[in-house]
């Protein structure tokens, strides 16, 4: 019986840790069509960039969920150093009871970006921090952007609490291995958000194939510049009222953070289409708008609601007005960050399904 990867990663088992998981996945390559693994445990602490203590812990917790089963110690001959090497048995058939669906097993693409990353040499990253990124890479779009994935599902997966989430999610922002992280939430304007995660493919390595070329989003299409100072899109009587209330609190900040993404992904998909309206047909692109948000129990009033859209109206208009002028007339558009602050369209060959 053969494991697969996918469903090794976005499964919950009890009693497993993250760096059990990921033990668990290099012992799985390393198994024998017999299901017994038998290898050192300085072979094991050098080639899976493991501590030797850390790999003792793991076994434990593999051996109290029944996933392997310690066969036997060989015992050192005399004038031999080093520990006796035990061998386990790995159980196939409970191990495909306690797993979940299958997820991404049939795109190779995907496939590639996880066993990439699964190079502890290459990516010297702590085990947890390592089985983390191999998640996010795992559910990321061509750009390197995860998004839809709630922190609920990411702690099950990776059998931790969210406070130690976060705190990988930050290790990981300050090693670059992540460009940007918007945290999710819930807001008056968006109703419930989930976070989004930018991962870094230059960090690791792994190509964005067909893209033909990068423009830079000037930062005055950018709502998060209500603090700073007025813009083309942004008028003064939304910085006096508005303004005011969505950045009193790093909540309302964050949500300034997503209505940004979402207007850079509303005006990538339309320029991936090229049937988006007139420029010149403000209300068409409020209308447009209006339709990504929830606007729910808004403690606006209306006429602010509607200067909001407008205003995001106008940020569109101005993302697909400045990236049409760039030179690259057909082709499909996807946002990347950088960071929070520098953003990218890339256009790429034919359509973004192709």
């Amino acid at each position: 019986m053969e494991i697969k990867i996918g469903r090794l990663f976005y499964s919950n088992v009890d009693g497993l840790s993250p760096e059990a998981k990921l033990l668990l996945f290099y012992m799985l390559s390393d198994v024998s069509k017999q299901q017994i693994y038998r290898k050192p445990l300085v072979y094991m602490a050098a080639k899976y960039c493991f501590s030797r203590g850390l790999i003792v812990k793991c076994k434990e917790q593999l051996i109290a969920a029944g996933i392997i089963t310690l066969l036997r110690v060989d015992q050192k001959q005399k004038g031999q150093r080093g520990r006796p090497v035990c061998e386990y048995w790995i159980d196939f058939e409970l191990l495909d009871t306690l797993l979940g669906r299958d997820f991404f097993e049939s795109n190779q693409d995907v496939l590639h970006r996880v066993l990439k990353l699964s190079h502890p040499v290459r990516h010297k990253l702590k085990p947890a921090n390592r089985f983390f990124m191999m998640l996010l890479v795992g559910k990321a779009g061509r750009c390197g952007i995860v998004e839809g994935v709630g922190v609920k599902d990411l702690c099950s997966w990776m059998g931790c609490s969210e406070s130690r989430l976060q705190s990988i999610v930050r290790k990981l922002v300050s090693l670059d291995y992540l460009c940007h992280y918007i945290p999710g939430g819930r807001s008056p304007l968006l109703g419930k958000y989930k976070a989004i995660y930018f991962t870094n493919f230059s960090k690791i390595e792994i190509k964005t194939f067909c893209c033909v070329g990068e423009v830079d989003i000037n930062s005055s299409f950018s709502l998060q510049s209500i603090n700073t100072q007025p813009t083309k899109v942004l008028p003064v009587s939304f910085l006096d009222y508005v303004g005011a209330h969505l950045t009193k609190n790093d909540a309302c900040k964050i949500s300034l953070m997503h209505m940004d993404f979402r207007a850079e992904q509303l005006a990538a998909e339309l320029l991936t289409k090229d049937n988006y309206p007139s420029l010149y047909d403000t209300n068409a692109y409020i209308g447009l708008v209006r339709k990504l948000f929830v606007f729910e129990n808004s403690k606006f009033e209306e006429r602010y609601l509607n200067l909001i859209a407008e205003c995001m109206a106008k940020q569109v208009i101005g993302l697909i007005e400045f990236t049409s002028s760039s030179g690259f007339t057909s082709g499909g558009y996807e946002v990347r960050y950088l960071s929070n602050q520098q953003r990218q369209f890339l256009c790429f060959r034919g359509s973004l399904s192709e």
